[in-house]
């Protein structure tokens, strides 16, 4: 290029750029054919490096998903585990209220406002919901595993 054509691409930026990708081209195909060459050189088939090269690439991607799949599955199992033992521990307290409430220890007050005017049918119904809780509690106390 001459020192006229340079003064004129340095006005235009975009035959700057132009000029720039035509120079990095340039660099990047003497890399590549010096690389090749150099591989021969030393006995090497450069289409067989390149794709060992990218069977390596494909392997080392598929472990790094692995890797992160097996942390999202271990956070997803932690936030089950999390959330069972929640609800384990809510029923378990519910059931405790529910048993101190029916044994007459605790004041209806503190376990639900209207408690007392509930109709016997209800009565009877919320009764067997403790008895079902009671057993689903031991169920869940005798599973193995736990």
């Amino acid at each position: 290029m001459t020192v006229s054509e340079k003064k004129r691409s340095g006005s235009d930026p975009e035959s700057v750029l132009t000029h720039l990708n035509r120079c990095l081209d340039d660099a990047a195909g003497e890399t590549l054919a010096s690389s090749r060459e150099a591989l021969r050189a030393e006995g090497l088939d450069p289409a067989v490096v390149e794709a060992d090269g990218l069977a390596l690439i494909e392997r080392q991607l598929g472990q790094q998903r692995l890797a992160e799949a097996r942390g999202a599955l271990d956070r997803l199992r932690g936030w089950i585990q999390r959330a069972a033992d929640d609800t384990r521990d809510g029923i378990q307290q519910v059931r405790e209220e529910l048993l101190a409430y029916v044994a007459g220890e605790m004041p209806v007050a503190a376990l639900y406002r209207g408690l007392e005017s509930i109709e016997p049918e209800d009565q009877e119904s919320l009764l067997a919901d403790i008895r079902l809780l009671e057993l689903w509690n031991d169920r869940d106390d005798a599973t193995p595993g736990d």
